[in-house]
């Protein structure tokens, strides 16, 4: 019985430390999501802005797909925990 008891507190506190972690994620999402959307939404008077303009964006979207790449492996390991548990 204290087995159980001990294996939901983990799941529990591991569900918490995910879900702190996705919404991390998601307001990082949506600060470099604004940020590349101003820098695409101007207006671009020569090749050159627009150029310069993407080479900005570049690194912005590793961010993110850092960001993302990182909470989904978290997941998956806890998936796999999980199912180890069972």
């Amino acid at each position: 019985m204290l087995s159980v008891a001990v294996a939901l507190a983990i799941q529990r506190h591991n569900d918490r430390v995910l879900n702190a972690q996705v919404a991390q994620s998601e307001s990082e999402l949506r600060t470099l999501g604004a940020q590349i959307a101003a820098i695409k939404d101007r207006q671009f008077g020569t090749m050159s802005e627009y150029v310069a303009a993407y080479a900005r964006v570049e690194p912005l979207l590793k961010d993110t797909i850092r960001s993302c790449s990182s909470t989904a492996s978290y997941a998956a390991q806890l998936n796999r925990e999980i199912r180890n548990e069972d």
